[in-house]
């Protein structure tokens, strides 16, 4: 056994030995002849091109992902809002299609609910045409969605609502008529954020 282990303890010496004498020999061979030359100057034009080179790889790729994933988020918060318009929309839709279809009178408390729905929905309209107004892609939210909502929709929906009365069907017609209108605006806006 130790035998074996001296055997190969000469072996792996006698293999470093070799290499170390190869190492040698090539070092003696590319001294006299040298493959590479090395300047210790440095150029003015070489010290630009590692700087534009640095920029190219690093910086510029960091500005263009930041841009991206700040883009992203802005276009993601309007989703949102949106949905959550459409949301409102349809609460006030189904609330005013419930009492219209059981043919029952309106009451005060379907008076205040109603006015409360559109009031929610009115202010997320508004908030999201202030926020979309500095932005040029969405120069058209007031005229395709705020001022539809609140000139056509809303009147629609509110003018003939009263305590004691109930809808009656050119009412009812013109009013989802209006709202279908606006949520296809709506609608269409949402798919337009990603173009």
């Amino acid at each position: 056994m130790k035998n074996r282990n001296l055997k190969a303890q000469l072996t792996n010496w006698s293999v470093s030995l070799v290499i170390l004498a190869v190492g040698y020999i090539l070092g003696l061979l590319t001294n006299n002849f040298p493959f590479f030359t090395f300047n210790n100057e440095i150029d003015a034009s070489a010290i630009v091109s590692v700087i534009a080179l640095f920029v190219a790889a690093v910086v510029i790729p960091l500005k263009i992902n930041t841009y991206t994933s700040n883009r992203r988020s802005q276009n993601s918060i309007i989703v949102a809002e949106l949905n959550n318009i459409l949301e409102l929309m349809g609460e006030i839709k189904s609330f005013y299609e419930e009492i219209y279809f059981t043919g029952s009178t309106i009451r005060l408390e379907d008076q205040r609910k109603l006015l409360f729905l559109f009031k929610n929905a009115d202010n997320c309209v508004d908030a999201l045409s202030e926020q979309l107004r500095p932005l040029a892609k969405f120069h058209d939210f007031d005229s395709t969605i705020s001022l539809p909502f609140n000139r056509r929709v809303k009147p629609a929906y509110t003018d003939n609502f009263q305590q004691g009365l109930v809808i009656a069907e050119p009412d009812c017609l013109l009013a989802m008529g209006e709202m279908d209108k606006v949520i296809a605006q709506v609608k269409k806006l949402r798919y337009r954020i990603y173009e």
